[in-house]
């Protein structure tokens, strides 16, 4: 049987992507012994993507791309595997009531990048740091980036907000390359005004829903990319 293929423009770096349906063997990627979730999740993708740009996409350059074209791709792959519509159970924060929700991934919000972005195929927002006054430059985390940030949560309960700011940093006035030791001794007012900068950077799908308890009527929101049936869905 042929496997069914759809053509998709990331949102972001524009990359030309062509997801192919998935089998039991692309799903074994996710089950790899001593390996976490988050580890595992680029080897899936990679499996599932026929062509980028005209070319074989390995897990090396999955790690290259940018948090949300990964996020749009890893939707846009659910689609072709399955289809629009993700069902999953929550358990309300409030009274602690089980309930069945579906949501249809077609009509998922596209967020657009912020007016004051520039770069691109890899956008960047550029600020004048409010104590040093050095000019920065704040761009999108890669998966690579964001990999290590879910490692020190995993392995410490607790991320460096510092490493969290020197990833994004593309530019740092009068430091080639930027290292994380002149990002950590920046003052707390600098790395205020980065972490700002890095909550303005947002944009493609927005993967958090809201959802409402039948039994109280309390509103909880959820991340669709962290939920098991999106990537295990039970049927």
């Amino acid at each position: 049987m042929e496997l069914l293929t759809t053509e998709v423009i990331t949102p972001i770096s524009q990359l030309k992507i062509v997801v192919q349906e998935g089998t039991g063997y692309n799903e074994r990627a996710l089950l790899k012994k001593g390996k976490r979730l988050h580890q595992v999740i680029p080897d899936y993708l990679a499996s599932l993507i026929a062509e980028m740009d005209g070319k074989p996409c390995k897990t090396s350059d999955v790690m290259q791309f940018l948090v949300p074209d990964y996020e749009f791709l890893l939707i846009e792959a659910y689609k072709n595997c399955f289809d629009s519509f993700l069902s999953f159970v929550n358990v309300c924060s409030n009274c602690g009531q089980m309930n069945s929700h579906t949501v249809n991934l077609s009509e998922l919000p596209m967020i657009p990048l912020p007016e004051n972005c520039t770069g691109g195929t890899d956008p960047v927002i550029d600020l004048v740091l409010p104590r040093t006054k050095l000019r920065a430059r704040v761009g999108f985390l890669t998966v690579q980036n964001d990999m290590i940030l879910n490692e020190q949560m995993s392995s410490q309960g607790s991320v460096d907000l510092n490493q969290g700011d020197y990833l994004s940093l593309r530019m740092l006035e009068g430091c080639d390359p930027v290292s994380y030791e002149d990002v950590v001794k920046l003052p707390l007012m600098d790395h205020k005004a980065i972490r700002k900068a890095r909550r303005e950077l947002v944009a493609g799908y927005d993967p958090l829903v809201s959802l409402v308890c039948e039994s109280c009527g309390n509103y909880d929101v959820t991340n669709i990319l962290g939920l098991r049936d999106f990537l295990f869905p039970s049927g």
